[in-house]
């Protein structure tokens, strides 16, 4: 048998958007963005001008204003936990495959970044090679 609950969220509203081989679940706001082949998790807010690639989004456990990704975020082979908060302008790409890097607030594993539980990544932030 396969278990779950309900959440009773609203479904996800779309905006002016391109998704391309997408996995969205409920609750997710996304407005004028470009999503392409990522998972995007409950309640996730995209703002607008983001484009995420390769990604897997966790989502949030509650719906806050700074929580999701921020305008004119460009975001590439990255794994957000719940709860981040990316500020406008953040710039996320991959690193080299077998790169290994430990950061404040953030890591790289394998050459894939992670952005932990909570964090907080302020405006502007590039996380590339």
């Amino acid at each position: 048998p396969i278990y779950t609950h309900s959440r009773f969220l609203p479904g996800s509203v779309i905006h002016d958007s391109h998704l391309t081989d997408v996995m969205l679940t409920e609750g997710c706001r996304i407005e004028n963005a470009a999503v392409d082949h990522s998972v995007i998790g409950l309640r996730t807010v995209i703002s607008s001008g983001a484009h995420i690639q390769d990604c897997i989004v966790m989502g949030s456990d509650y719906y806050a204003s700074d929580i999701g990704v921020g305008p004119n975020c460009d975001l590439q082979g990255a794994i957000l936990d719940k709860n981040v908060r990316v500020g406008e302008g953040v710039v996320i790409r991959p690193f080299p495959r077998g790169t290994d890097l430990d950061n404040e607030k953030w890591f790289v594993r394998d050459g894939i970044v992670v952005v932990p539980k909570d964090e907080d990544l302020p405006p502007g932030t590039c996380i590339a090679p």
